[in-house]
């Protein structure tokens, strides 16, 4: 088994199996950073023709302080934050998709938002901050002003910096808008923007008959999975997951579906052990609150231009 060791450079953790060293993003928790998943990605996840260029800029994980339009030097300047109007800091700029990706088929995107996933998973704990890499102050000034301390971002901003970062589809950020939005825009490599559909499916609210078994047959790959705050019709969309599919599994064979989000509330691994806070794998059980609360998904491939 490999050795990971984490020396802080500058603030930035790097970790070496003996054979190699890379930068990693800043903002793992303790208990994220002794936590060992059950949960692996598919290794086509990882395929180099897939993902060359998350190595690039800006992309590379070395480029994080340039991944806001708000200046790094500004990131904890309070009267600048102030000016953003949201207690949420920075945003992540819009990243473009790669140079030809508006004609590719739909497993091509469903791998590479799930490389996008890959690349946060368990860097950062759950927070209401819309970049995970965006580190609060733990002083008066900023806590009373409802500024959350510390490392971490959201539900729909993981989503969010899933979809941009890896295709260029720019969601929006807050959990109600994300989760009906109709379109969306995707930044083209050569600085074009074109609107792709959001097709909303198996839409409790207008008389799917949800059953286990028949949702999770039909589920693909990067589909947002909407929650309510409770299995009751009348509660608000408060959470979204997005959907793994064949490209990850439980290497205890246990658990069959899996997905990532990123989220505060206790959940179990295949092994027992509860998993850390922030963007994760987690399991999707038929007791979950997950399916229990399940009100719609989001679909957004094959890509059908507006």
């Amino acid at each position: 088994m490999s050795k990971f060791i984490c020396i802080l450079v500058s603030g930035i953790c790097l970790w070496t199996t003996g054979l190699h060293a890379q930068a990693q993003l800043p903002g793992q928790s303790p208990e994220q950073a002794a936590y060992v998943s059950p949960y692996r990605f598919a290794s086509v996840v990882s395929d180099p023709d897939l993902t060359r260029d998350f190595q690039e800029n800006p992309r590379s994980i070395d480029n994080w302080q340039n991944w806001s339009e708000t200046p790094f030097r500004d990131w904890h300047d309070f009267r600048v934050i102030q000016r953003l109007h949201s207690t949420w800091g920075p945003y992540y700029i819009s990243f473009r998709a790669p140079r030809g990706a508006e004609s590719r088929p739909a497993d091509w995107f469903q791998k590479r938002i799930v490389a996008a996933a890959q690349v946060v998973r368990n860097t950062a704990p759950y927070q209401h901050h819309h970049m995970a890499q965006w580190s609060v102050p733990d002083e008066p000034r900023w806590t009373e002003r409802r500024y959350a301390p510390g490392f971490g971002f959201d539900c729909s901003d993981f989503t969010h910096f899933a979809y941009s970062y890896g295709v260029g589809i720019l969601l929006k950020t807050g959990i109600r808008e994300q989760a009906n939005l109709t379109g969306a825009p995707m930044h083209l490599a050569d600085g074009a923007v074109i609107t792709v559909k959001a097709k909303r499916l198996f839409d409790v609210q207008n008389g799917y008959v949800k059953t286990y078994d028949d949702l999770v047959k039909n589920l693909q790959p990067g589909d947002l999975l909407y929650i309510r705050s409770n299995a009751a019709l009348s509660h608000p969309i408060s959470h979204v997951i997005m959907w793994m599919g064949n490209l990850a599994y439980d290497t205890t064979g246990k658990d069959k579906y899996l997905i990532m989000d990123s989220h505060g509330a206790v959940v179990t691994d295949s092994n027992g052990v509860r998993i850390p806070s922030g963007p994760e794998l987690r399991p999707f059980k038929e007791q979950s609150y997950y399916f229990r609360s399940f009100d719609h998904i989001v679909r957004y491939f094959p890509l059908q231009q507006e």
